[in-house]
């Protein structure tokens, strides 16, 4: 998980260039994330499925920089168009969901030159193999697919960061910028 938090910081230094931006994180139960990112000093929306960790998270921020803590479904987003510069989706997207249909939606929801981040496993190596044939089908995406679903809804200066998760698993962080 640190990992996977570093490669957010880091993209998301990289595209607000140090600046203070509005940032809207979509999670299920990790939390740590929100944390680092309220700590860097932006505004943060949170928003989440699960009572138990928007509490907890909300009780453990700092009051120096207050975050707005949201408790919705993942499908319906009580969230403005256009409302912020970055979007992070913290959490697995829904299983059979199409992936392009998730992007467009999500884009609404994003200013114009700003950028959606989000994860996807990426399975390597023998014991990623068999996790693979396990795995649900959604899962089983490569990356160059993730690219090419990007680039047909739209965005543009897409790239993608390799993280390591916990034990043999990797992720993919696929970052791209709303025209």
């Amino acid at each position: 998980m640190n990992r996977m938090i570093d490669a957010t910081l880091h993209a998301l230094n990289a595209c607000t260039k140090g600046k203070r931006a509005k940032v809207c994180i979509l999670m299920s139960r990790e939390f740590r994330l929100a944390k680092e990112v309220a700590k860097a000093g932006h505004r943060l929306v949170l928003v989440g499925d699960k009572f138990r960790p928007l509490y907890r998270f909300a009780t453990e921020n700092q009051p120096y920089n207050p975050a707005l803590t949201i408790e919705a479904r993942y499908h319906e987003l009580p969230l403005d168009t256009e409302a912020f510069d970055v979007l992070i989706v913290a959490r697995p997207m829904p299983r059979g969901s199409d992936i392009g249909a998730e992007l467009a939606r999500l884009k609404t929801h994003i200013k114009s030159q700003g950028t959606i981040m989000w994860y996807h496993p990426v399975y390597k190596g023998l014991l990623g193999r068999i996790r693979r044939a396990f795995a649900h089908k959604w899962y089983r995406l490569e990356r160059h697919v993730l690219c090419k679903t990007a680039m047909e809804n739209g965005f543009q200066q897409i790239g993608q960061t390799l993280v390591r998760g916990r034990r043999s698993s990797r992720l993919v962080l696929t970052k791209a910028v709303v025209p």
